[in-house]
């Protein structure tokens, strides 16, 4: 079970860090590609 906890933390510690590092908001600065994958 500490492992599922220590590899969880570390997966949160890397997402953080990502997030940190692509400028706080990512989702804003691409034109929703969510819209894209729809085909609209």
């Amino acid at each position: 079970m500490r492992l599922v906890l220590s590899i969880l933390a570390a997966a949160i510690l890397i997402a953080v860090i990502a997030y940190a590092m692509s400028g706080n908001d990512p989702v804003e600065q691409q034109p929703s590609p969510h819209a894209i994958d729809q085909g609209g």
